[in-house]
C-alpha cells in the first residue's frame, strides 16, 4: 500500500507531458502564423470556445479549427460555457447548435465550461445541478464527446460548495483551473472539487501573451 501511494505521488509531482493552449471567442481569428507558432512552440493542443453563454455560437470557431489543424496540432477541442438563466441555453439549444456548427471530421473533447458571472445562474443547488445534467444528457445523446471544464472557486461559486458532488458526472474527464505555474497536478489534493477522484488536464497559468495572442495553458 504505502509503495502504491509513493507512486501515486510521484505521479502527481510528475511534468505533465503534454502542452497546449486554449483561448476564447474574444480573441476572433487569429492569422495562421499564430497557430503555426503555436505548434513551433511545442504546443500539442487547443481548445477554443465554442458556445459562449448568451452570445451562442462562436462563428471563428470553424476556421480556428482549420488553421490549428493546417499547423499539425494534432488534438483541437472546442469547450461550451453555458449557464441556466443565459438567454437561449435550453439543453437542446446549445448540442444541437454545437452539433451543427462541427468543422468536418472534427474528432474532439466538448468541454463543459462550469463558471459564475453576473446574472448567469438562479435556483437551488440542486436545480443548477439538475440543468448541467441536462446539458450533459442531451448533448451525449447527440453523439458528442463530453469531459468538463471548472475549478474549485468556480465549482462553489455555482453551487455554493466546492465539495457539492457532480453525482454520476463525475465520471467525465476533467479540466480543472488552477493557477499554480507549474505543468504538474501536483496541487490537485489541495484544489479537488465536485467529487472527482482526479484531473485529465490542468490549466496551470491563465491570460498569457503567446505568439501574439491572449491564451491560457494547460498540460495532461
Amino acid at each position: 500500500m504505502f509503495k502504491s501511494l509513493f507512486i501515486l505521488s510521484l505521479a502527481l509531482v510528475a511534468a505533465l507531458a503534454t502542452s497546449g493552449v486554449d483561448f476564447s471567442r474574444f480573441q476572433g481569428a487569429p492569422a495562421q502564423s499564430v497557430f503555426t507558432c503555436f505548434k513551433q512552440n511545442g504546443k500539442e493542443f487547443f481548445v477554443n470556445q465554442i458556445w459562449g453563454g448568451s452570445s451562442g455560437i462562436n462563428k471563428n470557431f470553424q476556421g480556428n479549427w482549420q488553421k490549428a489543424k493546417a499547423a499539425g496540432i494534432k488534438y483541437v477541442d472546442g469547450y461550451a460555457f453555458i449557464c441556466n438563466a443565459c438567454l437561449g441555453n435550453t439543453a437542446a439549444n446549445i448540442c444541437n447548435s454545437i452539433k451543427a456548427n462541427l468543422p468536418a471530421g472534427f474528432d474532439g473533447m466538448i468541454w463543459i465550461d462550469i463558471e459564475p458571472c453576473q446574472g448567469c445562474w438562479v435556483g437551488t443547488p440542486e436545480a443548477k445541478m439538475s440543468y448541467v445534467h441536462g446539458v450533459v444528457n442531451t448533448c451525449k445523446a447527440a453523439g458528442l464527446k463530453l469531459g468538463v471544464y471548472s475549478g474549485m472557486g468556480s465549482w462553489g461559486g455555482v453551487f455554493g460548495s466546492s465539495s457539492y458532488d457532480a453525482g454520476d458526472m463525475n465520471s467525465l474527464p476533467l479540466w480543472y483551473s488552477h493557477y499554480h505555474g507549474k505543468a504538474t497536478f501536483s496541487d490537485w489534493n489541495s484544489v479537488r472539487f465536485g467529487g472527482w477522484a482526479s484531473p485529465a488536464i490542468n490549466q496551470y497559468t491563465g491570460t498569457t501573451v503567446f505568439c501574439g495572442t491572449e491564451v491560457d495553458f494547460s498540460a495532461y
